[in-house]
């Protein structure tokens, strides 16, 4: 697969799809079909394309979470102390310096070199800026007022993926139940050594000083489940969350040469793989798909045979619907979407491109 994104613009709107960023598929063989992630005016949903033109769409992990607990408790209280105008400036610029971080991460993974100065990477950032239609002014400003070094976030990142001889496997590669209960997308499917012994271990990144949240614990074990219904000859074994952390330069030369530095650690790094909070996972499902008390994750589906349309077609009708209530006593049965010449005509564009790429 390309490591490019695909996008495509229909009637002034921007569809983002999202591919895997990295997949080693001579070590792991992909799926005949085909996951992807869309983004659109801030919402994002989860497709899957199948070989014979049908597919299905999911929620993600985020939706269900938001749909069942509403907003981070702790979070919500931090943004209800500011201005309306100082909340959308932290969400938006922390929200793109995590974005950031994440492809640099996967850069580095890959053996990108970088320089550790930072007129190096505000011009980094600044490239990233344009490349993504963000404000580098705003994010410049919301970087200084917080003081954040990328030096030393990518140091940390670099010690850690040299303490655990991290070999990757996936990058951001979307996930999906098979029957659409829910979808996401995971940072990084590796192999990393811990105690002498190699595990096959999901790891999720979280730019963020503070602590990791019981969310995501949870989130870790619902992407777990994912993969290993689509993986299932090569199961996760460990979860875990990496998050950046401040530290002295001083703690950390002592650090990198051998010194005494009690358990200091330039960044962080989490078994979330026993949380106490896993089970409730299962329980949010239900509620999010009806609350019904014998539901069954059936791994059946029917599907409509497509046709054909064009790529200036409007897109508002790709994203299959169902009856969550009713469809999930038995097995969820999708809507009768065949008679829809412009659903039809996209869906076996885009098979035949997807096709082309394998």
């Amino acid at each position: 697969m390309s490591d490019e994104k695909r996008e495509v613009k229909i009637s002034n709107d921007f569809y983002t799809m999202l591919k895997a960023e990295f997949f080693d598929s001579e070590y792991i063989i992909e799926p005949e079909y085909y996951n992807c992630r869309i983004d659109k005016g801030g919402q994002r949903f989860y497709v899957r394309y199948f070989p014979d033109g049908s597919y299905i769409k999911a929620p993600s992990f985020s939706e269900v979470m938001n749909k069942v607990l509403g907003v981070n408790y702790y979070l919500a209280q931090w943004l209800s102390s500011l201005s309306k105008e100082q909340a959308e400036f932290e969400s938006i610029n922390s929200a793109n310096y995590g974005t950031y971080l994440h492809i640099l991460f996967g850069e580095i993974i890959r053996k990108r070199s970088v320089v550790l100065h930072e007129e190096w990477f505000q011009n980094d950032i600044e490239e990233f800026c344009t490349r993504m239609g963000y404000d580098y002014s705003e994010l410049s400003r919301w970087y200084k007022q917080k003081k954040r070094k990328v030096c030393d976030d990518v140091i940390g990142f670099i010690c850690w993926l040299k303490e655990y001889d991290v070999k990757p496997i996936a990058m951001e590669y979307p996930l999906m139940h098979p029957a659409g209960l829910w979808a996401g997308t995971c940072d990084l499917i590796c192999k990393l050594t811990i105690k002498d012994k190699e595990i096959i271990a999901m790891v999720d990144f979280k730019s963020s000083l503070k602590v990791f949240f019981e969310s995501h614990e949870i989130q870790l074990y619902a992407y777990s489940q994912l993969w290993n219904l689509e993986f299932p000859d090569f199961q996760i074994e460990r979860v875990f969350n990496y998050g950046c952390n401040e530290f002295k330069r001083k703690i950390l030369k002592k650090y990198l040469t051998g010194g005494k530095s009690g358990n200091f650690k330039p960044y962080r790094f989490q078994d979330q793989t026993d949380s106490p909070n896993i089970y409730k996972w299962d329980q949010y499902i239900v509620i999010y798909h009806g609350q019904k008390e014998n539901l069954e994750f059936s791994t059946t589906f029917e599907y409509d045979m497509l046709g054909m349309v064009d790529r200036d077609s409007d897109l508002s009708d790709i994203l299959l619907e169902y009856d969550v209530i009713e469809g999930l006593i038995d097995k969820i049965k999708t809507d009768k979407i065949s008679e829809n010449k412009e659903v039809q005509e996209i869906v076996e564009n885009l098979e035949g491109e997807l096709k082309n790429e394998k």
